[in-house]
C-alpha cells in the first residue's frame, strides 16, 4: 500500500514470522540483484537509492549484526520503505508528462481528470507543488495539444489541488462522461485507477490498472481515504479511480 509519510509518498512491505527460514536473508538477496549493493550497512537497517527511489530494508534477526543471521533464530521480522522521489522532467507538474522533442524541460509529471467543461482540472497537491510553471496536456480524439495552466486552489493536508486552463486556445470539453460519488465503497469492490505512469519506459499512452478496496480506512485509520489494491507507479499521482460503473471514487 502507498502512504504519505513526513510529506514522502512511500510504499511499505512488511513480514514476520515465528519459523526459522532464510526469509530475511532472501528478501536481502533479492534486493541486492534489483538494486546493487547497498549504499549504506548499518545495524539493523540497510539503505539503497536510485534516481527515482530510496530503499530502506530493516530487519529483526536476534542479534540485528547481519540479514544472514536470521536463520539461527526463532523470531525476526523484515520491513521495506520504497520513498519515491520527485522524478526528473524541470519547470512544471501536471497531467500528461512531456514527449521527448519537446523543448520544455520539466521537473516533475502527474496526472489529473475534469471536473468542469471550461478546464477546471483536479489532482495531487504533490504533483504541482513549487512549480514555476504548469503545462496541462490534453488528448481529444487523438489529438494531443498543450495548454497552460494555474492552481486556483490547494489542500496540502489531503493532497489535492484544483488547476484551471488559462490558455487563450482552449475550448471548453464536452459533457463529462463520468459522475462523482460520494458513499464509501464496501471492501472487495473493483476499482480501476488510469493515469500516465512512467511514461519513459511504458510509454504515453494511458495507463489502466484495477483491483479492489481493501480496506475502508486510510494510513493510520484515517477515515478521509481508503486503500485499494490497483498497482500505481510514479506518474500516476493525481489521476482518477473509477468503480465499474464508470463513477468517480477517487484521487
Amino acid at each position: 500500500d502507498l502512504y504519505f509519510i513526513d510529506d514522502k509518498l512511500t510504499k511499505l512491505e512488511y513480514y514476520t514470522s515465528g519459523f526459522n527460514s532464510n526469509m530475511v536473508e532472501d528478501k536481502y538477496m533479492d534486493l541486492v540483484v534489483t538494486y546493487g549493493e547497498p549504499l549504506i550497512t548499518g545495524n539493523s537497517s540497510v539503505l539503497w537509492k536510485t534516481p527515482t527511489l530510496k530503499i530502506k530494508f530493516s530487519y529483526g534477526t536476534g542479534d540485528n549484526s547481519t540479514p544472514f543471521a536470521a536463520a539461527t533464530y526463532q523470531y525476526y521480522y523484515y520491513s521495506i520503505a520504497y520513498e519515491y522521489i520527485a522524478s526528473t522532467q524541470t519547470q512544471s507538474k501536471q497531467q500528461r508528462p512531456i514527449s521527448s522533442g519537446t523543448e520544455k524541460q520539466y521537473t516533475s509529471s502527474g496526472s489529473g481528470f475534469v471536473i468542469a467543461t471550461n478546464g477546471i482540472i483536479v489532482t495531487n497537491f504533490h504533483v504541482v507543488d513549487g512549480a514555476n510553471g504548469i503545462d496541462v496536456f490534453v488528448n481529444r480524439n487523438g489529438e494531443v495539444k498543450t495548454y497552460n495552466a494555474k492552481v486556483l486552489i490547494s489542500d496540502k493536508a489531503n493532497d489535492i489541488s484544483i488547476l484551471k486552463i488559462e490558455d487563450k486556445s482552449f475550448t471548453n470539453f464536452a459533457q463529462l462522461p463520468y459522475a462523482v460519488k460520494t458513499p464509501i465503497l464496501d471492501v472487495g469492490t473493483s476499482v480501476f485507477a488510469l493515469g500516465y505512469p512512467m511514461s519513459d519506459i511504458l510509454g504515453e499512452e494511458i495507463k489502466v490498472t484495477d483491483g479492489i478496496i481493501s480496506s475502508k480506512t486510510g494510513y493510520q485509520g484515517d477515515v478521509v481515504t481508503y486503500q485499494i489494491s490497483v498497482p500505481i507507479q510514479p506518474g500516476n499521482s493525481g489521476g482518477p479511480l473509477f468503480d465499474k460503473n464508470g463513477n468517480l471514487v477517487g484521487i
